[in-house]
């Protein structure tokens, strides 16, 4: 402040009273800015699911199949006892042999996903090898503004096929994690959205988590797996 007391003696008084105010008010604001900037980079809101009970993940079939199924699960487990089912077998050889399930909750108080967490076992992989199969499964990030818009989405494969391959070419904001996953274990999945994309968390004021199988020219094929134990730590309140 040395600078200040130099300038101010060539001030009148109500100036120099003014001049102190003003160099108050600016290091008053320069702290709380840095005060709200570190307090938003070391805080963060955990969300924990196990799937158990009321846990709010809304299961949908798109278009309504049969052989296509999204549901909670007591068949396999991490913890305790529940999990979410995604799977398909015994499409039928008649043009409708495609789809998509989709487990997912909206999270209105979550402003961004940081870091996510979960786990993954699959007990069903195969399929016939036709050109045209595909088929992919895993977790999507969708994110949405004020207004309700979903404005942007990003998404991880745990598990796709496409004709003849164990694996598949992603498309924008889409990154494959695993072709054929390991099977029939429990495998513990850690992913970093930011260490993939640029992602515009500004305008963000809900995000939905969205676990889903989506399949096309099924008939012949078989999926399944089962996610549990999903976390995930973001901005929020």
């Amino acid at each position: 402040m040395k600078g200040y007391h130099v300038w101010s003696k060539s001030l009148g008084k109500g100036k120099r009273a003014f001049a102190a105010a003003a160099a108050l008010m600016m290091l008053t604001l320069c702290f709380v800015v840095l005060s709200t900037n570190v307090s938003a980079a070391s805080t963060g809101i955990k969300i924990t699911e196990n799937f158990e009970g009321n846990h709010g993940f809304a299961p949908s079939v798109t278009p309504a199949r049969t052989w296509l199924v999204a549901a909670n699960s007591t068949t396999q487990s991490h913890s305790p006892t529940h999990s979410e089912k995604l799977s398909f077998t015994g499409a039928p050889n008649n043009g409708t042999d495609y789809g998509t399930g989709m487990m997912s909750k909206l999270y209105t108080n979550m402003t961004s996903a940081q870091t996510v967490s979960l786990w993954m076992y699959c007990s069903a992989y195969s399929h016939d090898g036709t050109t045209y199969d595909s088929m992919a499964s895993g977790i999507e990030i969708a994110l949405y503004n004020a207004g309700g818009t979903n404005y942007a989405n990003y998404t991880y494969w745990l598990a796709c096929w496409s004709g003849s391959t164990n694996n598949k070419t992603p498309g924008t904001n889409t990154k494959v994690i695993f072709g054929k996953p390991t099977m029939s274990t429990w495998l513990n999945i850690n992913l970093n959205p930011n260490a993939v994309w640029n992602i515009n968390w500004d305008q963000c004021s809900k995000v939905k988590l969205e676990l889903f199988t989506t399949c096309s020219y099924a008939n012949g094929d078989s999926f399944r797996a089962y996610f549990d134990d999903l976390s995930f730590v973001g901005g929020g309140s």
